[in-house]
This record gives C-alpha cells, sequence and structure tokens, in this order.
C-alpha cells in the first residue's frame, strides 16, 4: 500500500515510518528540512516538502497514495503550555491541515484516512471504565480542534471512505520534551504532574502508539481509544516512576497547581482500548507505566537517583561546612575566641590569625557549594568528587589536632574535638562506598517482530 504520513518526524511519526516500511508499505513521508529529508530517507521513506496548509500543493503531494495518515501537532513547549496563545498553531493543523488531507486524501481516490486524536478529554468519570464509544469529550479549551479533525474524518466516511480516528492516551518517549522533564525531576524527587492519587489517566508509550498506527489501515470504519491496557491509579503511576529513577517516593504538587486550562489532566479518565484491541489484535508491548518507564529510563541512560541515606549523609556535611564557614568568614573573632559554643578550640591553638581564619571559612563555604552542588546533580560521580574532596580536607586536620592536643585542654574537650573532627571522615565513607544500584532493570523493547501480535500480518501489507 501506499501510505503518505503528515507529521512524519514527530515522535510518533518517525516510530510510524520505521513500521510502515517494515511492514512493507511504500511511504511518502512529510519534511520541512535537509536534515529531516535525511531521516526519513533513513527510515525508507521518500521525504517530501508540502505545506499542510496549501490545498493545491498538498493534492499534488498526495496524488496516487492508497492511504493517509495524520499525526501532525505542534505541542508548545512545558514553560509555555499554560499560554492559551501557545496553542493556536496545534489546532490550526486540527482544523484546518486535517481538513486539507481529507480533501487531497479524496481527491486522490485514497481508502483509508488515519487522524490523530486525544484519550483524555473525556471528563471526569471516576473509576468507571470509558471508551469512544460509550463516552463524548468533554468541553474543554482543545475541545473546538480535535471535533473539527475528527469531523473531517467523519466527512471521509462520508464520501466512501474508511476512516480512522485514533485517540490516543498521553505519550510518552525518551526523547519527548514532557517525558525528559518529568524523568528529570523525578529524579530530584518532584513529581511533575497533577492530578489526585486515585485518578486514572490514560497514556500510552510512543512505540505502541505507532504500533497502532499500523494496525489502524486494517481497522474497520471509527474511532478508537489507543490506552495502556492496564491503567494505573496516580499513585501507583508516582510510585512506578519512582522506582524506575531510584526513588522511594516523590513529593506531589497540590491539586491547585493545575492551570486552569488543563483541568483535564487531573480528572479521573479510566479508558480501554478494547475496542481497537478487538478488531486489530494490537496489543501494548507497555502494558502499564511500570514498564514503559522503566524502559524510558534504560533507553535514556538515566543513572539511578542517590539513595536517601547518600544524600542524608551529604546533608549532614554542608550543614556543617556552612555553619563552620558563615562563623570563620564573617565572624572570625568570634570564631577564635568562642567556637564552639563558648569552649574555645581555637583560642587554645595559638594566636590570633584573622587572614588564616577567614581563610578556614572560605574553604568550608567552599565545600558547602560543592556538597550541595552534589546533591542536587545527584549523580554517583559527583557525589564520589565531593566524598573525596571531605576526606583530603578532614583527615590532615584531623591528624594536625590530634598532634598539638594542649595539657591545658579539659578531657570532654579533647574527646569532643576528636569525635567532632572524625565524624566528617565517618561521613563521607559512607558517601564514598555507600552501593547504589547501578543498572536499572530493563524491560523488552524489541520491535514489533517480538510482539504478541507481530504475526498478524496487516492485510494491507500484502497488497
Amino acid at each position: 500500500m501506499r501510505v503518505f504520513v503528515a507529521g512524519a518526524t514527530g515522535v510518533i511519526g518517525r516510530r510510524a515510518v520505521n513500521r510502515l516500511v517494515a511492514a512493507g508499505h511504500e511511504v511518502t513521508a512529510v519534511s520541512r528540512s535537509p536534515e529531516k529529508d535525511a531521516l526519513l530517507e533513513s527510515l525508507g521513506a521518500r521525504p517530501v516538502r508540502v505545506d499542510l496548509f496549501d490545498l493545491d500543493a498538498l493534492r499534488v503531494a498526495v496524488a496516487g497514495n492508497d492511504a493517509v495518515v495524520n499525526v501532525t501537532t505542534k505541542i508548545p513547549p512545558i514553560a509555555q503550555m499554560t499560554r492559551a496563545a501557545a496553542w493556536e498553531e496545534n489546532e490550526r493543523i486540527r482544523r484546518i491541515a486535517s481538513g486539507n488531507l481529507v480533501d487531497a486524501a479524496l481527491a486522490a481516490g485514497a481508502s483509508v484516512f488515519v487522524q490523530e486524536s486525544l484519550a483524555f478529554m473525556y471528563g471526569e468519570h471516576g473509576t468507571g471504565w470509558i471508551d469512544a464509544a460509550s463516552t463524548p469529550l468533554a468541553a474543554s479549551d482543545l475541545a473546538g480542534g480535535i471535533d473539527a479533525a475528527e469531523a473531517n474524518v467523519a466527512r471521509f466516511r462520508a464520501n466512501g471512505g474508511r476512516g480512522v480516528v485514533l485517540r490516543f492516551g498521553r505519550f510518552y518517549a525518551p526523547e519527548a520534551d514532557q517525558s525528559v522533564a518529568l524523568v528529570n525531576w523525578a529524579r530530584r524527587g518532584l513529581l511533575l504532574d497533577v492530578g489526585g492519587a486515585d485518578i486514572y489517566s490514560p497514556v500510552i508509550d510512543a512505540d505502541d502508539a505507532a504500533a497502532a498506527v499500523l494496525r489502524a489501515l486494517d481497522a474497520p470504519a471509527g474511532t478508537y481509544d489507543v490506552v495502556d491496557s492496564e491503567p494505573l491509579r496516580r499513585a501507583e503511576q508516582t510510585e512506578a516512576l519512582a522506582a524506575a529513577v531510584g526513588r522511594r517516593r516523590l513529593r506531589i504538587p497540590p491539586k491547585w497547581l493545575a492551570p486552569k486550562n488543563a483541568r483535564y489532566l487531573s480528572a479521573s479518565q479510566r479508558v480501554s482500548s478494547r475496542a481497537f484491541q478487538d478488531a486489530t489484535g494490537w496489543r501494548p508491548l507497555s502494558p502499564s507505566v511500570r514498564e514503559g518507564y522503566r524502559k524510558i529510563v534504560r533507553e535514556r541512560g538515566v543513572e539511578p537517583a542517590l539513595p536517601g541515606r547518600v544524600r542524608l549523609m551529604l546533608w549532614l556535611l554542608a550543614a556543617s561546612a556552612f555553619a563552620l564557614g558563615v562563623q570563620a568568614e564573617f565572624f572570625p573573632r568570634y570564631f577564635y575566641t568562642d567556637f564552639p559554643f563558648g569552649r574555645g578550640w581555637v583560642a587554645m591553638d595559638g594566636r590570633y590569625n584573622e587572614h588564616l581564619i577567614r581563610d578556614f571559612g572560605a574553604l568550608n563555604l567552599a565545600l558547602f557549594v560543592l556538597t550541595v552542588g552534589a546533591i542536587f546533580a545527584g549523580t554517583r560521580a559527583i557525589s564520589r568528587i565531593a566524598g573525596v574532596s571531605w576526606i583530603v580536607y578532614s583527615v590532615p586536620h584531623l591528624v594536625y589536632h590530634l598532634r598539638h592536643l594542649t595539657m591545658a585542654m579539659p578531657g570532654a574537650d579533647k574527646i569532643g574535638m576528636i569525635v567532632s573532627l572524625s565524624l566528617p571522615i565517618v561521613v563521607a565513607i559512607v558517601v564514598l562506598f555507600d552501593r547504589v544500584h547501578e543498572s536499572v532493570p530493563t524491560v523488552d523493547t524489541r520491535t514489533p517482530t517480538s510482539s504478541p501480535d507481530a504475526n498478524l500480518t496487516p492485510m494491507s501489507a500484502r497488497r
């Protein structure tokens, strides 16, 4: 089958092109730059430069194709997602570009049209199962564009074509901006998402979404949900994400932080993909985010977050360095005469030298910066560098004071000094040699030939 793909270089698009070509289809794919041309050619597709808003040019580009797949989107960056204006181009694509593609497909005599849509716009439905056949989409700022795109597919059906709408869950992929941010914030202990612990939120692995596009070429006309086959509550999703990045738990933002124009993200929507599975034999290789999040972490090569015990040790070192650094750097005379707590340990060691005391303070402030940096970077290498730095500093410091314990110092002070100087060494050794899981559990991420439904060869691939 000759297939025209719009949105071919997006997260789902390039995966879909790869699968379509592997299934034996001749693929013509929309490109916007020489780099994208090279990408599509490497996947085995023929790139074409065409403006989706230029109907005449689009008719020429689509001519001769048997099927048209539209997975074009323009998702704004995370920082701009709360701005309505940032979604204007995406809405224009859904309203106008989808209509132009349908017109071009009808002019070309194409028999199949596949349109991307959304499966997380049903609104609040608690724990009940919902799907496209039983539940209408809820009103929202994005509903107009979605309705327009799906109406264009209905127009294709009305003219004798087989129109298929795929309502995707929120997709995740190793290179998707939202997924990258989600994982990076999770490593820092924060959940970059909204919604209560008990809500269901439909999601889908981008690889599974692409597999659904291939299956859709043989699906009966209709609207289908393409989501994970084992929906999890948000609390379970959060636990899965925490486990994937090596955290025991994540801090969840309060509900009121959800932008007003994105309330659909905090609605409970337990969406079923059973209709599409029954119609096509499609099965997701990532049944839930338990497998999907581990896959993202594995493919991105994300190092597990530092264990809580290591972070605690680093915070103890940082607190010690900050306290010593501030006193010695900004209050050198007080540090000389009274440290610690009026005991005068520094004064017992010799005459007052402001220069040396301020240098000692600056050194501790530098250690504070290094240690806090290791905490927030969260990598094993930097935490080890911090641990080594503390040992290099603390061991000579301890040795010096062991050799210069004065007879005038009370016994309790001697013990207190030795213990206080030894503690940073012990803590640093814990940081340096604590065992951290160096690998992340893996899941089977092989191509569709290894999936349970791989032997179901699409009829369209034989044409």
